[in-house]
């Protein structure tokens, strides 16, 4: 039984999915067996995976059909045979040294959880104290720019038991997933402020149909957090899901989109308080109480004004 399982999943990744393999199997620690998941690509992903497969005994191949990375995840979490699992995502690669320098300190700190740093060219830094916490959620509310997606951990199989992936989101399935973990478990977690995981960042347009579907998920399951928790982790996350959801609110009224009575639905159940109202910046206070409180009129603004590229600029006038 290997002591550590990788779980890849893989979509059309032939673009930069060798130097993802290359960068696990190089890893100094050994101990590990690979699992990469081809999701249905339909370019030369398949090829490369077996490829690698029959060079390398650790490497196993799982070929399905495509029906998302939540899917794909989940079902290698059920081949999985390592005492503790972690993610990578198929055009990111890690540092040589990632996976010995978590597990290391792990053992060395009787935790279960990992989490280490990462490269992102738009994503923040993580910043707090390197060491041992007491809990996954005093890890989330004391560790600022704190990262909610699986690829830069290592938890222990045991704690992760029966929990899975989301399979209706197609964003936010990691927050969920982490989320999910730091309500149940209690356990130890340890910090890595060293920078170990290298992430692509890609295109984040927000012009695409895919892209829109993904802001509309990430907000859903922001929401959903805030509704339930009261403290510190709520605080992180209450000033993003504000804000997208008055992304999504004006965007689905220039368009004609149907997400305006779901959003604002959440919106609604997620009452700020009046230090979150005040964390908010001056014009989103503004679309925020219109939003809450005449929306009607609210709408025929943004309505008057969707040839203008920001409704922002509307409101300013007055």
């Amino acid at each position: 039984m290997p002591e550590i399982s990788i779980i890849v999943p893989v979509y059309n990744s032939e673009k930069y999915l060798r130097r993802c393999i290359d960068s696990i199997c190089n890893q100094t620690f050994k101990d590990f067996e690979l699992i990469i998941v081809n999701d249905g690509s339909h370019d030369n992903s398949l090829i490369i995976c077996n490829e690698y497969a029959e060079l390398d005994p650790r490497i196993r191949i799982i070929d399905k059909l495509n029906e998302g990375v939540s899917v794909a995840r989940n079902m290698a979490l059920n081949y999985a045979n390592g005492k503790y699992i972690g993610f990578v995502d198929s055009d990111d690669y890690i540092s040589p040294r990632m996976y010995e320098k978590m597990y290391y300190a792990i053992k060395e700190n009787a935790a279960s959880i990992a989490v280490c740093g990462f490269y992102s060219e738009y994503m923040h830094a993580l910043q707090g104290e390197e060491g041992l916490y007491l809990t996954y959620k005093e890890l989330w509310s004391k560790v600022n720019n704190f990262n909610y997606s699986c690829w830069n951990k290592l938890y222990a199989r045991e704690e992760i038991k029966g929990i899975q992936f989301s399979e209706k989101l197609t964003i936010a399935e990691d927050l969920k997933f982490n989320y999910d973990i730091a309500c149940r478990s209690n356990c130890k977690c340890v910090f890595l402020l060293e920078k170990l995981y290298f992430y692509n960042s890609g295109d984040h347009s927000l012009s695409s149909t895919k892209s829109w579907n993904k802001v509309l998920c990430d907000t859903e399951v922001k929401g959903y957090i805030c509704e339930a928790e009261s403290g510190e982790i709520r605080k992180r996350l209450i000033k993003s899901f504000v804000e997208q959801s008055i992304y999504i609110i004006n965007n689905s009224i220039r368009n004609g989109e149907d997400s305006i009575d779901t959003v604002r639905k959440r919106l609604k159940k997620v009452k700020l308080s009046f230090t979150e109202f005040c964390m908010l910046s001056h014009m989103n206070r503004i679309h925020y109480l219109l939003i809450m409180s005449v929306f009607k009129i609210y709408r025929i603004i943004i309505e008057d004004r969707k040839n203008e590229q920001q409704s922002g600029e509307y409101l300013k006038k007055y």
